[in-house]
Parts: C-alpha cells; sequence; structure tokens
C-alpha cells in the first residue's frame, strides 16, 4: 500500500513511473497478470510488459525485473560503492530519509553501502520492507562469461545481481550490514491458521518467532467467540508483521486483527503454495536438511507417533505445523529460512489459562492452582501494565519497574509482568534475592556498570 501511494503520489508529477501505463491503479496487474480486482491478486508483485523491458539499459532492466518480484519492497541497488534508488523507491528515499535527487529524467537517489544500516532501519522503523541487491560477480567475471555465450545480447553485458537480504519489521535479524540493534522489545513474525467449530469456537494454529533470537513458539488452542485467548497471545507477544492464510479466517478473527494489532503489517498468502499443509512444512523441513543432528527435541511434540519419518503431524497439532509452513516460506522469501530454523530453538506455546483449564476439566473438588497469575488483554490494558490508553509506556506498570541494564532483562521483565507468580515459595524466593541485592548497594553499583557495557547477548548468538 505504501508502495502504491508512493506511485500514486510521490514528489515530482513529471517522474516518468507516474506516467507508465502498466502502473495506472486502473491498469495495474500483478506478475500472473491478475489485476487488483481479481480475489487471488498478489500486490507483493507487478507486472512490468516485455516490450517495455526491452527499452531498458541492462542495468535498469535487471531492476524492473526484481521490482517485478518485490513491488513491496525499496529495492538498495548495488551500484560499485552505493546503493541506489529509482523511481518509486527514490522518491520514498527523498521524502522519509531526506536523500538528495540526482540529475537524471526519472526519480533517482543513494548513499554509500556504509550508511546502508541507517537507512534501512529507519524505513523498516516506518513499516516499509527493504531489499538489499548485491553483485555477485566482478566485472572480469562478467567479462568471462559474454566470452562463453555463442550470441550475447546487450543484456548479459551487465554484472548479475541478485536479492540477498529482504527486511521487515518482522524479520530483523541484525547483521553486520544491518549494525547493532537499537532497542530491547522483540519484533515476532506471527502465522495464523483458523479452523472454525460449532458453537461459535474456533481452533487457532500459531507459529511466531523473534527472527533476532532464532526462537520459534508453536502452539494450537481452541478459543471462544470472543476470541479471548487470541487477543491474549497479541497482548503477550505483539506481533509486528502477521501472516494468515488467504480466504481462511472468519469474520471475528479478521476483526481481532484489525482492531488489536493496528501497527502490525498484516500480509495474506496463497494458500498451500505460500501458506503450506502440515505435510508440504514437514516434507520441506526433510528435504532441505535444516537440521543437521535431527529433529529438534521442541518440535517432536508436534509429530504423529505412528509415522517414524516425521513427516506428518499428530491430530492435536495440524494447524500448528501449517503456521510454522508459512513462517518457514517466508524467512525463505527473506533468506533468513537456513540461518534461523537450523537453530532448532522451538518451544510449545500453551495459552496462559491453560493450566487452569486442565485443572477445571478433571472436575476436582481440589483447589485449582497454577505457577502463574493469568492476565489477559483486557486486565493487562486496564491496569496499563505494558501500555497506556494512549499506546504508550509512560506511567505503566512496566515503566515503573524497569531499571534493567541488559536488553535480555528488559525482555524477562516484560514476560514476568504479563505472568506474575502466585506460588508463595517462588515468591518468597524472588524477594529473598531483591532483599540481597538492596543489602550491597556498592556491588550492585559495581554489576550494574559492568551490566550496561554488555552487548544483547540473545541476538548476537543467533549470528554464530
Amino acid at each position: 500500500r505504501k508502495q502504491r501511494d508512493a506511485i500514486l503520489d510521490g514528489g515530482d508529477s513529471n517522474w516518468p513511473h507516474l506516467k507508465y501505463d502498466f502502473l495506472q491503479p486502473n491498469r495495474i496487474k500483478d506478475i500472473k497478470m491478475r489485476p487488483s480486482s481479481h480475489p487471488e491478486y498478489d500486490p507483493r508483485t507487478v507486472h512490468v510488459p516485455d516490450d517495455f523491458k526491452q527499452s531498458l539499459t541492462p542495468a535498469m532492466r535487471q531492476w524492473w525485473e526484481m521490482k517485478a518480484k518485490h513491488f513491496d519492497c525499496i529495492l538498495f541497488f548495488k551500484v560499485g560503492k552505493f546503493y541506489e534508488l529509482y523511481h518509486m523507491d527514490a522518491v520514498i528515499g527523498a521524502t522519509e530519509l531526506s536523500l538528495l535527487y540526482m540529475k537524471g529524467d526519472f526519480a533517482h537517489t543513494g548513499f554509500p553501502e556504509v550508511a546502508y544500516g541507517k537507512y534501512a532501519a529507519a524505513l523498516v522503523e516506518r513499516g516499509h520492507k527493504v531489499a538489499r541487491v548485491e553483485q555477485v560477480e566482478t566485472p572480469d567475471m562478467m567479462g568471462e562469461r559474454v566470452k562463453k555465450m555463442i550470441k550475447p545480447t546487450k543484456f548479459d553485458k551487465v554484472v548479475k545481481r541478485e536479492i540477498c537480504q529482504l527486511t521487515s519489521k518482522g524479520t530483523r535479524v541484525f547483521t553486520v550490514q544491518d549494525g547493532e540493534s537499537v532497542g530491547a522489545d522483540a519484533s515476532y513474525l506471527l502465522a495464523l491458521t483458523e479452523k472454525e467449530c460449532d458453537g461459535g469456537k474456533s481452533l487457532y494454529g500459531v507459529c511466531f518467532v523473534d527472527t533476532s533470537i532464532a526462537n520459534f513458539h508453536l502452539g494450537q488452542f481452541s478459543d471462544d467467540k470472543h476470541c479471548s485467548r487470541l487477543r491474549t497471545l497479541f497482548a503477550h507477544y505483539p506481533p509486528a508483521q502477521v501472516l494468515y492464510e488467504r480466504g481462511q479466517l472468519s469474520p471475528r478473527t479478521q476483526q481481532v486483527l484489525n482492531t488489536s494489532l493496528t501497527s502490525a503489517i498484516k500480509e495474506h498468502l496463497a494458500p498451500e503454495s505460500e501458506f503450506w499443509s502440515s505435510t508440504k512444512t514437514l516434507t520441506t523441513l526433510s528435504e532441505k536438511k535444516y537440521f543437521e543432528d535431527g529433529t529438534p527435541e521442541g518440535l517432536k511434540p508436534f509429530l504423529s507417533d505412528s509415522d517414524s519419518l516425521g513427516l506428518t503431524a499428530s491430530d492435536e497439532a495440524d494447524l500448528a505445523v501449517k503456521a510454522l509452513g508459512a513462517v518457514t516460506w517466508y524467512l525463505s522469501r527473506c533468506q533468513l529460512d537456513q540461518q534461523l530454523l537450523s537453530m532448532g530453538q522451538f518451544t510449545t506455546y500453551k495459552p496462559v489459562d491453560h493450566e487452569f483449564a486442565l485443572q477445571e476439566d478433571k472436575k476436582s473438588s481440589d483447589v485449582i492452582t497454577a505457577r502463574h497469575m493469568i492476565l489477559d488483554s483486557i486486565t493487562l490494558k486496564n491496569l496499563n501494565v505494558l501500555e497506556n490508553s494512549c499506546g504508550g509506556t509512560a506511567g505503566t506498570l512496566l515503566a515503573k519497574l524497569d531499571h534493567c541494564s541488559t536488553p535480555m532483562g528488559k525482555r524477562l521483565l516484560h514476560q514476568w509482568l504479563c505472568s506474575p507468580l502466585t506460588g508463595i515459595k517462588s515468591i518468597e524466593a524472588r524477594q529473598r534475592a531483591v532483599t540481597e541485592l538492596i543489602g550491597q548497594p556498592d556491588l550492585v553499583q559495581t554489576v550494574r556498570g559492568l551490566m550496561t557495557k554488555l552487548p544483547d547477548l540473545e541476538r548476537l548468538l543467533s549470528r554464530i
């Protein structure tokens, strides 16, 4: 949508890209020639006519071929030691990054390669997606390649380029190119699928991952007609980006996405080809050999005991594995699947009221207990635990208690506030720990000074 706005409204009204017939709102089509009115229209792609591409320079043809497949992204196109932005991307660069236009017939901006992290982070924070395009051969390598061709065309006489990374709010990994992370908060990429049940209830499958530390959470749970558990999941683990299966969400679930996650990026994926079935998911994980040491322990609870090959999901986890498939497909598109999945860090997500519900189902006369207090989304909101009524943190319990010295500590405190302890022994143990620290202020000050200098170790480990 932001790319479309840039095409229609960006900058100088005389820019050529504003006049191209194939980009006009009433004529635009996706790469499979489907108009925007088609139910399966893919706004992430755009059809670029062959006769138009024939009129371009070799490098600009490369750019348009990449843009056609990544129309929802801003291309940082490598030319020598610089990243260049063209056409509608250049308009966004000039408008949001204050980059200067270069002389020429079409919109064109750029910056030195050392500034990639700064400018990419700025655009991603504003909700854009950035595709980093690198030169994958030298001019000499290009020359040797052309010599071996029988009838090379002018389009062959250009160094090869490829998209090496796609970054969005939900897929930041803070590599060397990206630079260090600027905030401690987790930014989750979450996939969601739904199966409607009798009585207005729903069965949900979810998979969410903090790509900066490569920790995957999988879960499947039933929910009431108010989507109470789903809302609580969003409150405890607020996603920056949501993937859902096109045409498969109920109107009430769609409404929850639109009202509870107003600032999150939401993308629908095509059934089966993008939002995979559980069988396709497990088959792909096996074929691509993501896990050198076999199936990770955290993934085994989701597999059927009757399939020794691990290619079938259990009946109670089919939707959860489907959601994992959607995340895997998207990470593959972002060139991050091997890097993150190979870590093998999978944990089971269970709703916060899971223990309570299990004990209640036993119909026991015993007092129902749980290790953590159940704070649903409404409670967290009404008590200003994490956010105030304006969506900020001023005056919240989190702002009052957060004196953490490390990003890891800040994330852990967030989890503690969402799930307060209820067990007397656990509470007393935590109180004793705090009392001991209060009694040694000099030591605490020394340790605080040392910990403040620590980098984000969790995120650094994911780079190894």
